[in-house]
């Protein structure tokens, strides 16, 4: 669960699109920003929620569409 808030205003832009929201780099809440985990053998595997980075960003997307009525 996010415990950081933060507000997005929403304001239709000139023309119907999509838009990309990108967050900053948070730390790998799975591998605690290590970048692996301890697999089968006590071998260190590359953490399957960062792909080994140790960092992970949240991505919104907005898709603008006409009322339809």
């Amino acid at each position: 669960m996010s415990l950081k808030k933060q507000i997005i205003e929403i304001t239709p832009p000139g023309r119907i699109e999509t838009e990309v929201l990108i967050s900053h780099p948070q730390p790998c809440g799975y591998c605690r920003g290590n970048g692996w985990h301890w697999g089968s053998n006590y071998r260190n595997v590359p953490c399957p929620d960062c792909g080994g980075s140790g960092e992970v960003r949240a991505m919104v997307t907005i898709k603008w569409e006409p009322v339809k009525k």
